[in-house]
C-alpha cells in the first residue's frame, strides 16, 4: 500500500514536470512578422479588398527587411446552383477569386491565386439571405487572407 502511494506520487511528479516544460509553441507565432507591407492596392470588390488589406497589415511588421508591395485583383461570383419546382432559387454558389502580385525591390514578382467558394441556401426572407451572404463572404475572405499571409510568411522566412 505504501509502495503504491510512493509510485503514484512519483509518476504524478514526473508527469507534472514533463507537461510544465514541454516547450509547446503555436505554429503561427513562429512565422509571424517576416515581411513589411509598403503598399497594398486592390481592384474589384472594395469590401473584400478592405478586409484583406486590414488582415494582411495586421500580420506585417514595419521593421522587417522584406519590404513588399501587394496588388490584389478580386472577383466575386454568385451563380444560381439550384431551383425548386416552382422555379424559385433555393441555392447559390458564391465564390471569390483573388490574384495577388507580390513585388519586392530588385527581385522577381511573385503571383498567387486563391479561389474559395461555398453554397448559400436561400432563406425565407430576402434580408436573411443577404445576411447569410455577407457572413459567408467574410468567412471566405478570412480564409483567403490566412492563406495569403501563410504563403508570404513561408516565402520570406
Amino acid at each position: 500500500m505504501i509502495l503504491q502511494k510512493k509510485i503514484i506520487k512519483f509518476l504524478l511528479i514526473v508527469l507534472l514536470i514533463s507537461l510544465n516544460s514541454c516547450g509547446f509553441q503555436r505554429v503561427n507565432n513562429t512565422f509571424t512578422e517576416r515581411f513589411a507591407v509598403k503598399e497594398i492596392t486592390f481592384s474589384g470588390d472594395s469590401r473584400i479588398g478592405n478586409i484583406l488589406k486590414n488582415l494582411i497589415l495586421q500580420n506585417s511588421k514595419k521593421e522587417s527587411i522584406n519590404l513588399i508591395t501587394i496588388d490584389l485583383s478580386i472577383n466575386k461570383k454568385k451563380e444560381i446552383k439550384e431551383k425548386n419546382i416552382t422555379n424559385k432559387v433555393t441555392k447559390y454558389l458564391i465564390g471569390i477569386a483573388v490574384k495577388a502580385k507580390i513585388s519586392q525591390a530588385g527581385k522577381k514578382e511573385i503571383n498567387y491565386t486563391f479561389n474559395k467558394s461555398t453554397y448559400l441556401v436561400v432563406g425565407d426572407k430576402n434580408s436573411q439571405t443577404k445576411l447569410k451572404e455577407i457572413q459567408l463572404l467574410d468567412d471566405l475572405t478570412n480564409s483567403v487572407a490566412e492563406e495569403l499571409t501563410r504563403s508570404l510568411n513561408i516565402k520570406y522566412k
